[in-house]
């Protein structure tokens, strides 16, 4: 009787796995401009945003931070372009595949403001790091909040 139900157990948590790795994502769920009150950072449960003023063009800065995130590991940009000033990624988690969706865009006021999102389950401090990096990537680029 253990076995069985350590049998059922297993395949459970084996189809919950499958499912996270091989959901469809549907970009036009994530691809949705970020809302902000000013400069400054916000967590949640599921996710964080920041905001930052910009020192030069929306297109450079843009540019800037699309390298720097497309060079990470299990990324991809699955919407937008630097030219519409929104882009969308997914990133993967290294073992489960757990995927995370970040929005960046230039606001009205001309605000960088980046947005993380865990699709899963809560976010961990995971998207509030790795955008705390992003921002000391773009340097100059961007003013730290006050």
């Amino acid at each position: 009787m253990l076995n069985r139900i350590l049998v059922i157990l297993v395949v459970i948590g084996l189809s919950l796995a499958a499912y996270v790795r091989w959901s469809p994502v549907e970009p036009t769920m994530w691809h949705v401009m970020p809302e902000v009150s000013g400069v400054g950072d916000v967590s949640s449960y599921n996710g964080h945003i920041a905001a930052r003023q910009i020192t030069t063009t929306p297109e450079g800065v843009l540019s800037a931070l699309d390298r720097t995130i497309l060079a990470a590991p299990r990324t991809k940009r699955i919407a937008g372009d630097v030219e519409a000033g929104m882009l969308t990624y997914e990133i993967r988690s290294a073992v489960l595949a757990f995927p995370d969706f970040v929005t960046v865009a230039i606001s009205d006021d001309r605000l960088l403001v980046i947005q993380g999102r865990s699709q899963f389950g809560g976010d961990q401090g995971g998207n509030a790091e790795r955008i705390a990096l992003w921002l000391d990537n773009l340097g100059p680029l961007v003013v730290p909040p006050s």
